[in-house]
């Protein structure tokens, strides 16, 4: 068994195409605002708004490990509420407290 590469990472301007082109291809409309992106071997399989949490991505390609992955990675940029690290970039305004 081949072990592929998984990247998560918060997509920019120039993947555009590429969130476009996966929420094309479940039907959904583009997401607004900041998403988060998965490639494996460099390919881009599945993007997560971070506002919706729906998972755009190609359904002929088996990504369960994936979305696993996309919702945890969006759960902790949410709960660190915009304040610090990596979510400071990915968030425009902390998230909305319980």
């Amino acid at each position: 068994m081949l072990d592929h590469a998984l990247i998560i990472r918060g997509a920019t301007p120039h993947d555009a195409s590429t969130v476009r082109r996966l929420a094309a291809l479940t039907g959904h409309a583009p997401p607004h605002g900041r998403t988060l992106l998965a490639e494996r071997d460099g390919l881009a399989i599945a993007a997560l708004p971070l506002t919706s949490g729906l998972v755009l991505a190609d359904p002929a390609v088996p990504i369960a490990d994936v979305t696993r992955l996309l919702r945890h990675r969006r759960y902790q940029l949410l709960r660190q509420g915009g304040a610090v690290g990596m979510a400071n970039t990915l968030l425009h305004r902390p998230a909305a407290t319980a």
